[in-house]
Formats: structure tokens, sequence, C-alpha cells
């Protein structure tokens, strides 16, 4: 009679215990690290190429060369390019460096050229003549004319301005009364008011203009 052998399972004490890999797990894992291995190795060695001599001298002729610079060109004059400079740019602007190029910048003759001839640019442009009529028309354009008129006004320059038209408007006025026509009446006023200017001026308060 055969013996028969009794195999007791043990009882689970809680932990499982991890499964075999199977050989196809195994194959795929290893394929995975090869990969990795592989562009690994690829970087490394693009790495190497582009700070070697040869790899800067190739990489130099490649972006002098038409074909790079036509690329250049379509690049940056698509919708996606265009996207690319400004985010550059205003990244540049935030940047420490970017704001002490611009200050240095508009700090120089040639900056502040520039900036006076863009803003009278602008200014000289239907846009900007529209933005000033708009903004000497609302409420709070008004009050600063008012402000700068009353500061003006009160200067030395605004007092001597004012003494020099009133002497002409009064001498002209003046002269209309007495029976002068309009052309020797406004001759008349330009006298007075080059006299008063002459007046100004021997008691040094006069302005250079």
């Amino acid at each position: 009679m055969a013996e028969t052998t009794e195999f007791n399972v043990p009882e689970s004490s809680g932990s499982v215990e991890p499964m075999p890999l199977t050989l196809s797990v195994a194959h795929q894992q290893t394929d995975e690290k090869k990969a990795a291995l592989v562009r690994e190795r690829r970087r490394a060695f693009q790495k190497a190429w582009r700070e070697s001599e040869r790899g800067k001298a190739f990489e130099k002729a490649y972006n002098e060369s038409w074909k790079r610079r036509a690329s250049r060109a379509k690049y940056a004059a698509s919708e996606k390019g265009k996207a690319a400079k400004r985010r550059c740019n205003a990244r540049y602007a935030a940047s420490k460096k970017g704001k002490e190029t611009r200050a240095k910048y508009a700090a120089s003759e040639k900056g502040k050229a520039v900036s006076a001839y863009s803003v009278y640019k602008y200014a000289a442009s239907a846009k900007g003549k529209a933005a000033r009529a708009k903004r000497t028309s609302s409420r709070q354009g008004k009050a600063a004319k008012a402000k700068y008129d009353a500061k003006y006004a009160a200067s030395a320059k605004g007092k001597v301005v004012r003494a020099v038209a009133n002497a002409k408007s009064n001498a002209c006025r003046s002269a209309l009364k007495k029976g002068f026509s309009e052309k020797e009446a406004k001759k008349i006023g330009e006298s007075a008011a080059n006299a008063k200017k002459a007046e100004l001026l021997s008691v040094g308060r006069c302005p250079d203009s």
C-alpha cells in the first residue's frame, strides 16, 4: 500500500510576501533599464559634443548659415515666436539686470533723446491728441489745468508774462479808442509790450525767453 504524505499549510501571519516576478515582467524591467541607460548615455554624449571645440564650431557655423537664419526669421514671425519673445522680454524686464539696464539707458543722453522723441511723436499722433483732449475735458484734467495755471500765474515768469500781455492789450485798446486802425493799434500794442519787457529787464525781472 502506497504511503501518502500530508502537507500542512502554515497559518497566515498577517503579512503578504511579494510575489516572484514573472518572466515577462522581468524582461520589461530589463528593457526599461536598458532604454534609460541608452538615453542617459545619449544625453552625456550630446553634452560632451556641444562643449567640445568641434561641436562649438559646428553650432556657430549652423547658426550663421542661411538655413538657420531663415528658420529663426520664420519662427520669430509666427504667433508662437512672438508670444515667446514677449515672455522673454517680460522676464528680462522684471529681472534685476533688466531693471538696471533700463535705468542706465534712461539716464543716458541717447535714452533721454529717445524718450523725448517718443513723447513728442505720441503727442502729435491722432491717438495722443484724442487722449489729451479726453484728459483735459475731464473733471480731473480741468482741475489739474486750473492748478497749473494758478501756479504759473503766481510764479515770477507768470507775473512778467501777464504784465507784458496787459501792457500790450491796454495800449491796443487805447489806440483803437483814439481812432487808430486795427493794424496801427496792433503795432502800438507790440511797441508797448517791448517797452514793458525792457523795463522789467532793467530791474532783473524779465525772463530770458
